[in-house]
């Protein structure tokens, strides 16, 4: 009878014996696993931080850089406004647009210079000639102006017109340039956000993948528990029908010795 108990009690400790080992083991395995998933979660989101600061840090360099270029192209489309008369204040505003005038002609340095040089010469020959208020001089020096008016007009109205372009391109071009950085600043602002788009889609499905196996983990886990909670069970209800049995083929054999004897 002592046999019987004892096998029983060995049945039964083997089997919690080997329950509390897969259950330990299945756990271990879980809490290996959730804090793997734990350590690829902190690299990630470290990984992020650092992409997107760098991104950003890209991005502000990048607007250092085109600054000032944009605050001279603001200027002068400031300038330029005026100049052109779309914009109030200042005592050139609208020169720009002003068309070239007998005013402008006769004042052009150019032909103003011809002129006197012209005349000087007229009166110069006119007195060693003893008529300088005579007639024929007085003549001579309007048909010398009118003849420099005649040839020296297109003259003028092109350098009026070179006067002009001269004050108008930089401020065109500086304009332009800021226009320009504008749009580079415009290109690297989308090419941030992509990026920081991208980082966090990336982010986002690292961690949810680590989750997953996490979870997978855990539930593989809850069913290693479970199996080794039942081989547990099946092994004492086993030991302990192996043990009924064992008691019953004993009585048995007694009974048998008791007959022959």
């Amino acid at each position: 009878m002592s046999f019987g108990l004892s096998a029983a009690a060995v049945g039964l400790i083997g089997a919690g014996v080997g329950a509390g080992v897969g259950i330990y083991t299945s756990n271990k395995a879980a809490k290996a696993q959730q804090d793997a998933t734990n350590s690829a979660n902190a690299v990630a989101l470290q990984t992020k931080d650092e992409e997107l600061a760098l991104a950003r840090e890209m991005f502000n360099k990048n607007v250092e850089l085109q600054q000032p270029t944009i605050d001279a192209g603001n200027t002068a489309r400031n300038r330029l406004l005026q100049l052109l008369g779309l914009s109030t204040g200042g005592a050139d505003n609208g020169s720009l647009m002003k068309d070239f005038s007998a005013s402008d002609f006769t004042a052009d340095p150019g032909y103003q210079f011809r002129l006197d040089q012209g005349q000087q010469a007229i009166e110069r020959s006119a007195a060693a000639r003893g008529g300088l208020l005579s007639g024929a001089a007085i003549k001579a020096a309007n048909n010398y102006a009118q003849g420099q008016a005649s040839q020296e007009y297109q003259a003028a109205y092109d350098r009026f017109n070179t006067n002009r372009a001269n004050k108008l391109n930089p401020l065109l071009s500086l304009a332009g340039s800021a226009q320009t950085a504008s749009g580079a600043l415009g290109s690297a602002a989308t090419g941030v956000a992509n990026a920081g788009s991208n980082t966090l889609s990336g982010y986002g499905a690292t961690v949810g993948n680590n989750l997953t196996n996490a979870g997978n983990a855990r539930a593989s886990g809850y069913v290693g528990t479970a199996n080794a909670i039942t081989g547990g069970l099946t092994q004492a209800y086993n030991g302990y029908q192996q043990n009924q049995l064992l008691g019953l083929l004993n009585r048995s054999s007694g009974a048998v010795n008791n007959t022959l004897f």
